[in-house]
């Protein structure tokens, strides 16, 4: 597939946290993904990607309830259909992995995943917000987040995981591009850029947290 990533290089996620942030976190996961698992490891790996696709899922659902304006409702909704068709996609690689009898015993629950709880909980709080401006913030930052995860984990996956990352890392680029499109049209100048500029330093502080439970957390 012909992927060109390099959109996450600069995004909003990383001019919120900086370069040289930006740089440490792409270095922890790079030691992270390079680590060699096996098959009851990776399905593990693949479980946490699952659980953080159908959070991502529940908020957008959320938001869809509430939004009024047409194009941000559909927006809303087609990112959705998007992610939860990814934390399908994560299950059918558990499957292959570890047989569909230990996914559905072992993994049942696709939100679930008790390493990560406490970082999930902190990521779904700050999701809550009724703001336009946090909202695309928030799937503007967090996509660019999956999408230089996934990126990282592209050079050191197995060939079949490797054909899922593609696929999946196409749609965050375009979830991407379509938020920050969304931030430049619909978030009015001044005070709202201001609210947005904070949002953002928030969600990536939030995200790095997250990370930080990942990557810490022996999956």
């Amino acid at each position: 597939m012909d992927l060109d990533v390099s959109l996450f290089d600069d995004s909003r996620f990383v001019r919120a946290l900086g370069p040289e942030r930006a740089e440490r976190l792409l270095d922890r996961c790079d030691i992270f993904f390079s680590e060699h698992r096996d098959h009851e490891d990776l399905a593990r790996l693949c479980a946490a990607f699952r659980a953080a696709e159908r959070h991502t899922v529940a908020t957008l659902r959320e938001w869809m309830r509430d939004t009024a304006e047409p194009e941000v409702r559909s927006a809303y909704g087609d990112v959705a259909a998007e992610e939860s068709r990814h934390a399908r996609m994560w299950t059918d690689r558990m499957r292959a992995l570890i047989g569909e009898d230990d996914v559905t015993r072992r993994y049942a629950d696709p939100c679930g995943m008790p390493a990560l709880a406490e970082y999930f909980r902190l990521w779904d709080s700050y999701a809550t917000s009724g703001s336009l401006p946090t909202r695309l913030a928030y799937l503007s930052l967090v996509d660019a987040w999956s999408g230089m995860a996934y990126s990282s984990y592209l050079l050191w996956a197995d060939p079949a995981t490797r054909v899922t990352l593609e696929e999946i890392l196409a749609d965050e680029v375009a979830h991407v591009g379509l938020a920050e499109s969304m931030i430049d049209r619909l978030v009015d100048e001044g005070y709202d850029r201001e609210v947005l500029a904070v949002d953002e330093a928030c969600i990536a502080g939030l995200l790095l947290e997250v990370s930080d439970g990942l990557l810490s957390s022996g999956i």
